[in-house]
């Protein structure tokens, strides 16, 4: 892991009350996305995309103990993209405020049964495009931007995985100039085509949603077993190095 895209990368992470706030007073453009310890690790490596994302929150408890606990900017608290975190407040706003939006994201009959849930809870959302995540050339991507003009949609939520949805949501910055705000949401729109309350309440109250995930998708069980414990390893290895850092510059 490169250490100093890695600082790049938190120097710009905030926590879910900034998200909220962000959402409901935008008014210029503005990307964000979120960080586990499996994406910050793909992240690290592209630090011009680092550069072009606006903010980053972080989406598991690991990353947020070991931020907390290391980092050198405020304590954050888990901020997600889904039902038990902000995708409440995100529908909830553009209901009430009947804002149009723009879902990207997941396979072509997922995003389908995906968005009828979706709507089913927020019966007056005003969704104005939906798409699947998959483009098999530039020129699908291209007549995408341009549907999203014509509909006059004016937030986008993209769920392509990383680096995809990040590479993704910085074209469209530039190519939708009337969209304002940009985000990511990972698996979101899987999660929410398998059942609109996809989280088990226990799992949810405990704090172990990483560990349902776990057993209902494989590669989220390849990541915990192979991907976290480099990254805790790697991470220590950073904080030690930060910590190093500011005892020399002292």
């Amino acid at each position: 892991m490169n250490f100093d895209n890695l600082q790049l990368l938190e120097q710009r992470i905030r926590s879910k009350e900034h998200f909220i706030s962000l959402m409901q007073q935008s008014s210029a453009q503005v990307t964000t996305s979120f960080v586990n310890p499996f994406s910050v690790k793909v992240l690290a490596e592209k630090p011009d995309l680092i550069r072009q994302i606006d903010h980053f929150y972080v989406d598991g408890g690991l990353y947020v103990k070991l931020f907390n606990l290391f980092g050198a900017g405020d304590k954050i608290n888990r901020c997600s993209f889904d039902f038990s975190s902000v995708a409440c407040d995100f529908f909830s706003y553009c209901q009430n405020h009947q804002i149009k939006i723009a879902l990207i994201g997941a396979k072509p009959e997922e995003i389908t049964v995906a968005v009828a849930n979706i709507q089913q809870k927020y019966s007056q959302l005003n969704i104005a495009y939906v798409r699947h995540g998959y483009f098999a050339d530039a020129g699908q991507r291209e007549q995408c931007f341009a549907e999203i003009n014509a509909s006059g949609a004016s937030a986008l939520i993209c769920g392509m995985g990383t680096p995809q949805q990040e590479q993704l949501i910085v074209a469209a910055r530039e190519a939708c100039p009337q969209v304002r705000f940009f985000s990511t949401c990972g698996g979101f729109f899987t999660q929410t085509s398998l059942d609109i309350e996809y989280w088990h309440p226990l799992m949810n109250r405990l704090g172990l949603r990483w560990l349902q995930r776990a057993v209902q998708h494989s590669h989220v069980r390849n990541r915990i077993l192979r991907d976290y414990p480099l990254f805790i390893w790697h991470y220590l290895k950073y904080a030690l190095k930060q910590r190093r850092n500011k005892d020399n510059a002292s």
